[in-house]
């Protein structure tokens, strides 16, 4: 039943996409929890990055694609570099922004900022953040 299940998940549409844009072996993650431990905005987020994982693991990619998480990960690389499996969790992290963002959910919009925040901001600061935010197709 277990591995009928597993299969489920693996031949997912949206499994195998966070799969292929992230190029990641999701199902590698043994749930160590040393992603979380060196992510410097765990506490701020509604998902922690190894219940990012495990979610993914489990086929609910759509609850991911809806949470505040997947938009907090500032790219630092700190989970993948102390993943003993190797994978790149930002990675993972940016193909559910890139499916969120197909799928037209938009965490921020650029010209909403306040004046006085965009005047304050480095120009790198504001063209690096919407990068981030544009879809990768």
């Amino acid at each position: 039943m277990l591995l009928k299940l597993s299969k489920d998940i693996v031949n997912s549409e949206l499994f195998r996409s966070v799969s292929e844009i992230s190029a990641q072996k999701i199902m590698s993650c043994y749930q160590c929890g040393k992603c979380t431990a060196g992510c410097p905005l765990a506490d701020k987020m509604d998902y922690v990055p190894n219940e990012m994982m495990r979610l993914c693991m489990l086929g609910q990619i759509e609850d991911l694609l809806d949470s505040k998480a997947i938009w907090l990960c500032t790219s630092c690389f700190q989970c993948g570099t102390r993943c003993p499996k190797g994978i790149e969790v930002h990675r993972v992290f940016e193909a559910l922004r890139s499916l969120a963002l197909r799928e037209g959910k938009n965490y921020t919009d650029i010209e909403e900022l306040p004046k006085e925040v965009l005047d304050e901001m480095p120009q790198q600061a504001i063209i690096a953040g919407y990068r981030k935010f544009e879809s990768l197709e």
